[in-house]
């Protein structure tokens, strides 16, 4: 099993360190405790996929493989599990932030072993499975079928995502996290004082370059806190003030009023 990845930028997080709290910060944790943590979710994992063959197997022999679509997904889990010395959610790394989505078509009606390169998420799940079904996705769906990705059909999709999580339970003085991804790039910002990351999701998978501070990526940066002003302008919290982030607002884990144009159910 190969060891968790550490990035260079992994101090980040040493400040808010509790010694008390071992599975929040995996740098405390003996090398073999660890070892065994990631063996034992595995194992885990392992179990799940073995289970997989059953159920399609049953559709076989119900004969009705070959009319049904499979959709896989998954919760977040344990997730980050010692990568960079961290444990646990919350996070905008891809070991928390990203989870498995597997598609199956029947009668080859999508190209097996096509991979989507564009930002999607879970929102995007109940679109695709109406889409599959042949229903009409109601006007008020946030999110978008893959269908069309999976054919092939890249025109009019999102170029990015914005997620946040607050509070930032890891690392409480860095405040709220937020961050913009897209098919390559990943930015994050931390609310409480400004501090920023930038990681390329294509060379760096396990996002151990953190490229916020170098000099050859300067002038992708100011594009991105454009594009995340725009997302969180008119916030509650006050995160943007004449088009510009500002750092140091109180956040709290929900809001007291609903975003514009969201639909509450």
């Amino acid at each position: 099993m190969l060891d968790p990845p550490v990035g260079e930028w992994a101090d980040l997080y040493e400040p808010f360190r509790d010694p008390r709290a071992p599975c929040q910060q995996g740098k405390i944790l003996p090398p073999q405790t660890l070892r065994r943590a990631r063996a034992g979710y595995y194992g885990h994992l392992a179990h799940i996929d073995q289970q997989v063959h059953p159920l399609l197997e049953h559709l076989n022999l119900a004969g009705i493989a070959e009319s049904t679509f499979v959709c896989f997904v998954s919760a977040h889990d344990e997730e980050m599990l010692g990568d960079h010395h961290l444990f646990a959610k919350a996070l905008s790394f891809e070991g928390s932030a990203r989870i498995p989505l597997f598609l199956r078509s029947p009668n080859g009606s999508i190209k097996p072993g096509v991979r989507i390169k564009q930002p999607v998420e879970l929102r995007d799940v109940m679109p695709t499975l109406w889409e599959c079904a042949g229903l009409a996705i109601p006007s008020t769906v946030e999110g978008k079928s893959i269908l069309p990705l999976a054919r092939g059909e890249t025109g009019g999709w999102r170029e990015y995502i914005h997620e946040e999580h607050v509070p930032n339970v890891q690392a409480p003085g860095l405040g709220s996290s937020h961050y913009i991804v897209n098919s390559q790039y990943q930015y994050i910002w931390y609310s409480r004082n400004g501090q920023e990351q930038l990681f390329d999701l294509v060379s760096d998978p396990t996002e151990c370059n953190d490229l916020a501070g170098k000099a050859a990526y300067r002038d992708r940066i100011p594009g991105y806190r454009r594009r995340l002003a725009e997302e969180l302008d008119g916030r509650e919290e006050g995160f943007v003030e004449h088009g510009r982030l500002v750092t140091g607002r109180p956040v709290g884990p929900t809001l007291t009023q609903a975003l514009p144009n969201t639909m509450i159910s």
